[in-house]
């Protein structure tokens, strides 16, 4: 059992939280590891302060993923080797600390762009979660796609759901936060068993 420390911002613990789930759903397959493989990842989510008490406890052995582009956030992400870089996201490690930023907010000629290639992962990671939805409720059979996650993942997979659907944005932060869930979900699905050693 690997054991993860998420470390966040105070306006990004929902996307700690939302990795957490992911990280908590039995979403394999007999075929296919999805994420992590079930029940090997054991995740909390801490703030900057819970870090700073802890810091000294902390071993060499510790995972500790950072999510957020502040001051305290940015000093552990100095010399992270860069496993993704798109449409402002980022994410890297170096040995056993990795990070999760949005560099920049993806501009307005760009946004649909990057719905369109966020949407892919959604598409993917709906129809894993619809095909063991299947398995594992009745219920869940009257629930279609994007709903269907968003049953199964709790309410911070509204954020997810709602991400992809909307056109409309209000603000850079509404945008931010979609950057922010989307690099979520593709450190889940893509990275987050390498950055552990699994």
């Amino acid at each position: 059992m690997k054991n993860l420390i998420i470390v966040c911002e105070k306006e990004y613990k929902k996307i700690g939280d939302y990795i957490t789930q992911l990280i908590t759903l039995n979403d394999d397959t007999l075929d296919d590891i999805v994420g992590t493989k079930d029940g090997e990842v054991k995740a909390i989510v801490w703030d900057e302060k819970i870090y700073k008490d802890n810091f000294v406890k902390l071993t060499s052995n510790s995972y500790v993923l950072f999510i957020g582009g502040k001051k305290f956030i940015k000093q552990h992400n100095e010399f992270a080797k860069t496993e993704y870089c798109e449409y402002g996201v980022r994410y890297g490690w170096l040995g056993r600390k990795a990070i999760l930023t949005v560099e920049k907010t993806i501009t307005a000629d760009k946004y649909d762009s990057f719905l369109e290639f966020a949407r892919t992962y959604e598409k993917n990671f709906n129809a894993i979660i619809d095909g063991k939805s299947k398995t594992i409720t009745k219920a869940n059979k009257a629930i279609n796609g994007a709903a269907a996650a968003a049953a199964l993942i709790d309410p911070v997979s509204t954020v997810l759901v709602s991400i992809f659907a909307m056109k409309q944005l209000k603000s850079q932060k509404e945008v931010q936060m979609q950057q922010y869930s989307f690099g979520a979900i593709k450190f889940y699905m893509d990275d987050l068993s390498k950055f552990l050693e699994l």
